[in-house]
């Protein structure tokens, strides 16, 4: 029996990365990631963590948003908050829901500084 190999994957052309680049650094870009403030609470800095731990399952399991979502048994408006990480829009007991759904072992730890 054949096992079917991956295609290879190959880096943008520099016409694609320049156009790319081009939209990111227009000052009235509105796409993209939401950057968390310095002055972020902690309770901000968790929710984005979460996000940023439901993004990385997303890109390593190579995943759609769709796929995600049905995952997660959320809509796909949801996801891409989370993958964006606009955590204004969610509770951390629910981000922690969702991590647990992808990380079932996931573990919270707060520290006193």
């Amino acid at each position: 029996m054949a096992t079917k190999k991956k295609p290879i994957k190959k880096f943008p052309s520099a016409a694609t990365l320049k156009k790319v680049r081009d939209k990111l650094s227009d000052p009235d870009y509105t796409g993209g990631n939401i950057a968390l403030p310095e002055d972020a609470s902690e309770v901000e800095r968790a929710k984005y963590k979460l996000c940023q731990l439901i993004a990385k399952y997303h890109r390593e399991h190579e995943l759609t948003q769709r796929q995600l979502a049905k995952k997660l048994d959320i809509d796909e408006a949801r996801i891409s908050e989370i993958l964006r990480g606009k955590i204004s829009s969610f509770t951390v007991d629910r981000l922690i829901g969702y991590a647990q759904k992808v990380f079932p072992h996931v573990k919270i730890e707060i520290l006193a500084a």
